[in-house]
């Protein structure tokens, strides 16, 4: 079951922020973080909903290794770009070695800048 809750941060410069942690049996597993509270309590929300209505149709979030999404994404992009191959692979070499990400292929087709976004983003964090 997931719950979610609200920190309140202050950051150096005196501003205020508002975190929201959704978790899962009590471990924090997607944060996000806003300017106002209101916005951080209805994000937090509208996410346990989604969950909870997933649930209910009996859909999974799916597990995607980074070889399979560079797989899918090379397929898709074949002959279009040669030196994608290389840009791609060296991404493959560096992050190869991380845990399954989260990603869900809702049309059949990963999207041309989804692999290179959620790269950025695992980088980041």
């Amino acid at each position: 079951m997931l719950n979610f809750h609200i920190r309140k941060v202050i950051l150096k410069s005196g501003d205020t922020r508002y975190r929201t942690v959704i978790t899962k049996s009590g471990k924090g597993i997607k944060t996000k973080t806003f300017r106002r509270k209101a916005d951080a309590k209805t994000w937090g929300s509208r996410t346990i909903l989604e969950h909870q209505e997933n649930e209910a149709k009996g859909i999974n979030p799916c597990t995607v290794t980074i070889s399979q999404l560079t797989d899918e994404y090379m397929h898709w992009w074949a002959g279009k770009d040669r030196d994608r191959v290389r840009l791609v692979l060296w991404w493959e070499k560096q992050l190869g070695l991380l845990p399954p990400i989260n990603f869900c292929r809702h049309t059949g087709v990963v999207d041309r800048y989804a692999l290179t976004l959620k790269m950025r983003w695992m980088l980041k964090h």
